[in-house]
């Protein structure tokens, strides 16, 4: 994917959750989401190549992993 198509799809991502998803415990207008370009086991990574470790889902479920192979 081209530089271009990554950020349009970022941005398109961006505004379809502003519009749509309801954020807990933030004031909604205020959040800036950072979109997720894809995902693995307990990592995650956006659209600037950027990979984070997923610390966060535990909070809210079980962190079983992206893609589990079964």
């Amino acid at each position: 994917m081209s530089l271009s198509t990554e950020q349009s799809q970022r941005d398109r991502i961006k505004e379809l959750s502003r519009k749509h998803v309801f954020t807990s415990w933030s004031a909604q207008g205020a959040l800036d989401q950072l979109p997720l370009a894809g995902g693995e086991g307990a990592h995650f990574w956006d659209y600037e190549g950027n990979r984070y470790l997923d610390l966060t889902s535990q909070l809210v479920n079980v962190n079983i992993g992206y893609q589990h192979p079964k």
